[in-house]
Protein backbone atom coordinates (compact mmCIF):
# COMPACT_ATOMS: atom_id res chain seq x y z
CA UNK A 1 0.00 0.00 0.00
CA UNK A 2 2.81 2.29 1.33
CA UNK A 3 4.52 1.55 -2.27
CA UNK A 4 1.31 2.07 -4.39
CA UNK A 5 1.10 5.75 -2.57
CA UNK A 6 4.43 6.65 -3.41
CA UNK A 7 4.12 5.84 -7.13
CA UNK A 8 0.93 8.00 -7.23
CA UNK A 9 3.22 10.79 -5.44
CA UNK A 10 6.30 10.09 -7.88
CA UNK A 11 3.20 10.40 -10.64
CA UNK A 12 1.70 13.55 -9.92
CA UNK A 13 5.37 14.65 -9.66
CA UNK A 14 6.13 14.25 -13.25
CA UNK A 15 2.77 15.78 -14.37
CA UNK A 16 3.29 18.70 -12.64
CA UNK A 17 6.88 19.42 -14.07
CA UNK A 18 5.82 18.25 -17.60
CA UNK A 19 3.29 20.93 -16.98
CA UNK A 20 5.54 23.19 -15.74
CA UNK A 21 8.07 22.54 -18.91
CA UNK A 22 5.78 23.74 -21.61
CA UNK A 23 7.97 25.79 -23.05
CA UNK A 24 7.53 27.80 -26.61
CA UNK A 25 6.73 30.89 -28.16
CA UNK A 26 3.30 33.70 -28.60
CA UNK A 27 2.26 36.64 -30.68
CA UNK A 28 0.23 38.62 -29.45
CA UNK A 29 -0.84 41.20 -32.29
CA UNK A 30 -1.17 44.92 -31.06
CA UNK A 31 -1.88 45.62 -35.02
CA UNK A 32 -1.76 42.33 -37.10
CA UNK A 33 -0.45 42.24 -40.57
CA UNK A 34 -3.10 42.37 -43.22
CA UNK A 35 -0.53 42.55 -45.94
CA UNK A 36 0.69 40.27 -48.17
CA UNK A 37 4.57 40.16 -47.97
CA UNK A 38 5.37 38.34 -50.99
CA UNK A 39 6.17 41.87 -53.20
CA UNK A 40 8.83 42.45 -51.06
CA UNK A 41 11.95 41.75 -52.65
CA UNK A 42 14.28 42.50 -49.58
CA UNK A 43 14.07 42.33 -45.59
CA UNK A 44 16.21 44.13 -43.05
CA UNK A 45 16.02 43.10 -39.20
CA UNK A 46 17.10 45.03 -36.43
CA UNK A 47 17.15 44.79 -32.84
CA UNK A 48 17.34 47.51 -30.05
CA UNK A 49 16.66 47.34 -26.23
CA UNK A 50 14.27 49.52 -24.56
CA UNK A 51 15.41 48.03 -21.05
CA UNK A 52 18.57 48.98 -18.79
CA UNK A 53 19.51 45.36 -18.25
CA UNK A 54 22.63 44.53 -20.87
CA UNK A 55 20.76 42.20 -23.46
CA UNK A 56 23.62 42.74 -26.49
CA UNK A 57 24.35 39.25 -25.97
CA UNK A 58 20.93 38.08 -26.30
CA UNK A 59 20.10 40.98 -29.10
CA UNK A 60 23.02 39.52 -31.46
CA UNK A 61 21.93 35.98 -30.59
CA UNK A 62 18.18 37.01 -32.15
CA UNK A 63 19.55 38.50 -35.47
CA UNK A 64 21.88 35.66 -36.08
CA UNK A 65 18.67 33.06 -35.55
CA UNK A 66 16.75 34.84 -37.46
CA UNK A 67 18.66 35.27 -40.12
CA UNK A 68 19.39 31.20 -40.29
CA UNK A 69 16.00 30.79 -39.77
CA UNK A 70 14.68 33.35 -42.57
CA UNK A 71 17.20 31.99 -44.62
CA UNK A 72 16.41 28.72 -44.55
CA UNK A 73 12.48 29.34 -45.77
CA UNK A 74 13.74 31.23 -48.90
CA UNK A 75 11.34 33.95 -48.88
CA UNK A 76 13.44 36.98 -49.66
CA UNK A 77 16.73 36.87 -51.96
CA UNK A 78 17.99 39.38 -49.70
CA UNK A 79 17.95 39.39 -45.95
CA UNK A 80 20.46 41.80 -44.04
CA UNK A 81 20.59 43.36 -40.64
CA UNK A 82 20.39 47.03 -39.92
CA UNK A 83 17.95 49.25 -41.64
CA UNK A 84 17.05 50.11 -45.34
CA UNK A 85 19.30 53.59 -46.22
CA UNK A 86 18.97 53.21 -49.94
CA UNK A 87 16.65 51.44 -52.69
CA UNK A 88 13.61 50.70 -49.87
CA UNK A 89 10.57 50.13 -52.54
CA UNK A 90 10.54 46.90 -52.11
CA UNK A 91 11.83 46.16 -48.61
CA UNK A 92 10.23 44.92 -45.63
CA UNK A 93 11.56 46.54 -42.40
CA UNK A 94 11.31 44.83 -39.15
CA UNK A 95 12.19 46.33 -36.17
CA UNK A 96 12.44 44.07 -33.04
CA UNK A 97 12.59 46.01 -29.63
CA UNK A 98 13.42 43.84 -26.74
CA UNK A 99 10.94 44.94 -23.61
CA UNK A 100 11.86 42.25 -20.96
CA UNK A 101 13.83 39.22 -20.36
CA UNK A 102 14.39 36.71 -17.87
CA UNK A 103 17.87 35.26 -18.26
CA UNK A 104 18.44 31.43 -16.85
CA UNK A 105 22.22 30.25 -17.38
CA UNK A 106 23.10 27.24 -18.03
CA UNK A 107 24.42 26.64 -15.01
CA UNK A 108 21.65 27.27 -13.32
CA UNK A 109 19.53 24.76 -15.22
CA UNK A 110 22.25 22.40 -14.43
CA UNK A 111 22.51 23.05 -10.39
CA UNK A 112 18.80 23.98 -10.18
CA UNK A 113 17.09 21.93 -12.89
CA UNK A 114 13.46 23.61 -12.72
CA UNK A 115 14.19 25.14 -9.91
CA UNK A 116 15.76 27.93 -11.94
CA UNK A 117 12.35 28.61 -13.83
CA UNK A 118 11.83 29.60 -17.36
CA UNK A 119 14.13 32.21 -18.83
CA UNK A 120 11.98 34.42 -21.49
CA UNK A 121 12.29 36.85 -23.96
CA UNK A 122 9.91 39.68 -24.56
CA UNK A 123 9.76 41.90 -27.74
CA UNK A 124 7.93 44.75 -29.40
CA UNK A 125 7.88 43.56 -33.81
CA UNK A 126 7.32 46.27 -35.73
CA UNK A 127 7.36 45.30 -39.59
CA UNK A 128 6.97 48.71 -41.92
CA UNK A 129 7.02 48.79 -45.61
CA UNK A 130 10.48 50.46 -46.66
CA UNK A 131 9.24 52.27 -49.30
CA UNK A 132 6.40 54.57 -47.39
CA UNK A 133 7.46 53.93 -44.00
CA UNK A 134 4.40 53.01 -42.77
CA UNK A 135 3.63 50.65 -40.13
CA UNK A 136 1.74 47.52 -41.52
CA UNK A 137 2.03 45.37 -38.21
CA UNK A 138 2.92 45.17 -34.84
CA UNK A 139 2.95 42.19 -32.18
CA UNK A 140 4.51 41.67 -28.78
CA UNK A 141 6.28 38.11 -29.19
CA UNK A 142 7.88 36.20 -26.23
CA UNK A 143 9.90 33.25 -26.66
CA UNK A 144 9.69 31.21 -23.43
CA UNK A 145 12.87 27.73 -22.41
CA UNK A 146 11.03 25.03 -19.95
CA UNK A 147 11.00 24.60 -16.68
CA UNK A 148 12.32 21.43 -16.33
CA UNK A 149 15.64 20.20 -15.54
CA UNK A 150 16.14 19.10 -19.30
CA UNK A 151 15.13 22.43 -20.80
CA UNK A 152 17.41 25.26 -21.90
CA UNK A 153 17.63 28.51 -20.91
CA UNK A 154 18.35 32.49 -22.11
CA UNK A 155 19.67 31.01 -25.61
CA UNK A 156 16.81 28.95 -26.26
CA UNK A 157 14.24 31.26 -25.23
CA UNK A 158 15.91 33.57 -27.91
CA UNK A 159 15.20 30.93 -30.49
CA UNK A 160 11.97 30.47 -30.03
CA UNK A 161 11.61 34.12 -30.01
CA UNK A 162 13.40 34.44 -33.53
CA UNK A 163 11.09 31.25 -34.91
CA UNK A 164 7.79 33.48 -33.96
CA UNK A 165 8.77 36.12 -35.63
CA UNK A 166 9.90 34.07 -38.89
CA UNK A 167 6.08 32.26 -38.37
CA UNK A 168 4.83 35.49 -38.49
CA UNK A 169 6.21 36.00 -42.08
CA UNK A 170 5.55 32.57 -43.24
CA UNK A 171 1.27 33.57 -42.36
CA UNK A 172 1.50 36.05 -44.38
CA UNK A 173 3.46 35.46 -47.23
Amino acid sequence: MKIGKIALSLAAVGLLLLQVGCAGSKALAVRPLETNLSPFTSIYFSTESSIVDDVSQQMDDLEVEFLERLNKEGYFPTALLGTCAENCEKALVIKAVVSSVKKVSGASRFFLGAFAGKASLTTEVTFIDGGSGATIGSYEVTGKSGGTGYSGGTGDAVKKTAKAIVELIKENF
